[in-house]
């Protein structure tokens, strides 16, 4: 029979892998906004530099949440 301890040891490594793979979803659906917006939007200057730092900050949290 399985300890409480070892129980719990197994509950958390399992939520860590699905919140991982949620933070790969993240990153890949920014990575499509990115290519969409360098590429396919249009968007000169000023308005594609806000667009990319933009999404850029929406990634980093997914980021550090991957790699955590």
């Amino acid at each position: 029979m399985r300890s409480k301890a070892q129980s719990a040891i197994t509950v958390f490594a399992c939520l860590n892998f699905v919140l991982a793979g949620l933070c790969v979803i993240w990153l890949l659906v920014m990575g499509g906004v990115l290519v969409y917006g360098i590429f396919y939007s249009g968007d000169k200057g000023e308005e594609l530099f806000a667009g990319v730092a933009g999404s850029i900050m929406l990634a980093i949290p997914a980021l550090v949440g991957l790699v955590v």
